[in-house]
């Protein structure tokens, strides 16, 4: 189900100009993270928008880190997203050491009139239990 965080231009009802597309596939998760490491970054993320995941999605997601991990143990890998909302102990075992999480970007009080489909707290829990889970929680 896709959320409505008004600022993000893949959000529900959104009629940005973005591409609209499903989870990339395993091998073209990694081409695409090893075409960013030859560009010389630290980091590679992953992003996703929408509620969830699915275990399928995290099982997904887990193989593509772990594959890349091995090819490049040095670089720092996390699956971006604001709605990733089951960080947990998976990814961390496959590789990841970070997650990104960007909807903590602006007071409890004000988050009604930025997103209506969770809530501030929904969010301070995710970045709660990502650090339980053994990742660098971080928010943009």
């Amino acid at each position: 189900m896709p959320e409505d965080c008004f600022y993000c231009s893949q959000r529900l009802g959104s009629t940005a100009d973005v591409l609209k597309y499903t989870w990339l596939k395993p091998d073209e998760v990694i081409s695409n993270a090893e075409a960013g490491v030859k560009a010389g970054p630290s980091g590679s993320c992953l992003v996703a928008s929408g509620r969830g995941p699915t275990d399928a999605d995290v099982t997904r997601v887990s193989g593509a880190i772990g594959k890349f991990k091995e090819q490049h143990p040095d670089v720092e890998s996390a699956p971006a997203s604001a709605c990733f909302r089951r960080p947990g102990e998976r990814l961390h075992q496959a590789g990841t050491t970070a997650y990104n999480h960007q909807t903590l970007n602006t007071a409890e009080a004000n988050y009604a009139d930025i997103c209506t489909t969770h809530s501030y707290q929904d969010r301070a829990d995710t970045v709660r239990k990502a650090r339980q889970a053994g990742l660098s929680p971080c928010s943009a």
